[in-house]
């Protein structure tokens, strides 16, 4: 995107939110972010949706609840968030339209499907990337994760990407275009996180991470679902990935899709998906923390003030979430319940071996999966890791700008590194 527009688009959202600001100082505000107010803007069907369905409801009120508590929100936050939940609904509805009109999206295979469950910033993306270079991994993209309805496929899919490439290049101008191009970009065509597709269901556990309003009671409120909830979820993103697979032929494909650990219980996955194999990837977490902590940083700028700064907030956030997560992470490996007696369930790998050697990491991880490595593939992915800019920009922050410090997050994780003789 040109500067000059990126420059625009900044000075917009500046004259915007103090204009909000201004008006709250007497007493008034335009269309704030309310479950009403989200209501009043959903078509029919969407608004009896959400009404009637009881864990979707509760999740986006405790969101709305929960994101507006504090004055980090200003005027374009309102109207983004309420804009983004919107869509999702309608999205609701599109998809329930299109198994009503044709139930045998339910009956497309997804065999032997493989799922990232890794913590965040340890390489996840890289080597989802790299993976999707073998035309045999069918990986959704980020485009299909959040506009899976109609199944991707159709005449209209050039259309429905461009919009997507639009809306993800004014969202990264938000979250600073630079900070984005060294963090995690967002590119409409390139494999992303499932956590996309979970927001249809008001499943915003990752969004804890965001503001200082979400922090506790709205973290608890989603850590501590009841299996049956959890049990929709999966549920639910399986018939999404059906959808999504329904014009690619799964005869021949295997899913590869990623789950960062925090909305995953892996019982609720396996029951959905008992065929699955679990890749996990471990990096030291000194480098794992610092990476999180500027990218949580940087996507939250859209739904914050622009001067607003909370680097010990995303610290403690970051930190909570990951040891939280890192927990589950050692308390699943260690109960054979989830091990599978005809294939292997886990796979591990160490980031400085993905990194050293990626091509011979990738050979022992298919071997693992029981997967051939083609010439053409290895071809593929070789290409790929050639043209792959690795950023040599030095990080705006050290750790202990996020109220952190080295030694402390070497202890905290101890139990971790130990378990999984992570390499550092």
């Amino acid at each position: 995107m040109n500067i000059v527009i990126r420059f625009f688009i900044l000075l917009l959202k500046f004259i915007i939110d103090a204009f909000g600001d201004i008006l709250v100082k007497f007493g008034l505000r335009l269309e704030p972010l309310t479950f009403e107010t989200v209501c009043k803007g959903l078509s029919k069907q969407a608004k009896s949706d959400l009404l009637q369905t009881e864990y979707a409801k509760n999740n986006f009120m405790v969101l709305i609840e929960h994101i507006t508590s504090c004055d980090e929100l200003p005027l374009t936050g309102h109207y983004f968030t309420r804009v983004w939940m919107i869509k999702l609904l309608e999205l609701r509805v599109r998809v329930q339209r299109c198994l009503k009109e044709d139930p045998s999206i339910y009956k497309v295979p997804l065999t032997r499907p493989v799922f990232f469950v890794t913590l965040m910033r340890t390489g996840s993306t890289f080597l989802h990337h790299l993976l999707s270079q073998d035309k045999n991994w069918r990986c959704p993209e980020l485009w299909e994760l959040e506009d899976c309805a109609p199944p991707p496929g159709g005449q209209d899919d050039s259309r429905r990407i461009a919009e997507s490439r639009l809306k993800w290049n004014i969202s990264s101008c938000l979250m600073g275009w630079k900070d984005v191009q060294k963090t995690h970009t967002f590119d409409p065509r390139n494999p992303e996180d499932l956590a996309f597709i979970g927001y249809l269901d008001g499943h915003f556990v990752g969004s804890s991470l965001l503001h200082r309003g979400m922090e506790g009671e709205f973290t608890d409120y989603f850590r501590n679902q009841s299996e049956k909830i959890q049990d929709i979820y999966e549920e639910n993103n399986r018939v999404r990935m059906q959808m999504i697979c329904k014009n690619s032929d799964m005869t021949k494909r295997r899913l590869l899709a990623m789950h960062h650990t925090s909305p995953v219980h892996l019982r609720a996955l396996l029951k959905a998906f008992p065929d699955a194999q679990i890749i996990t990837i471990h990096r030291d977490f000194v480098g794992q923390m610092k990476s999180s902590c500027e990218l949580i940083r940087t996507i939250s700028r859209p739904t914050r003030r622009l001067f607003i700064k909370d680097n010990e907030g995303y610290g403690r956030r970051v930190l909570n979430s990951v040891y939280h997560d890192a927990e589950k992470l050692v308390k699943w490996r260690r109960d054979c319940n989830f091990e599978s007696k005809d294939f292997q369930r886990f796979v591990d790998v160490h980031f400085k071996d993905l990194i050293k050697n990626p091509i011979e990491t990738v050979q022992q991880i298919y071997n693992q999966l029981d997967q051939e490595l083609t010439t053409e593939a290895k071809e593929n992915m070789t290409k790929f890791l050639s043209n792959h800019k690795k950023s040599n920009a030095k990080a705006k922050y050290n750790i202990e700008e996020f109220g952190l410090t080295e030694n402390q997050i070497r202890q905290k994780f101890k139990f971790y590194t130990d378990y999984f003789k992570v390499k550092t």
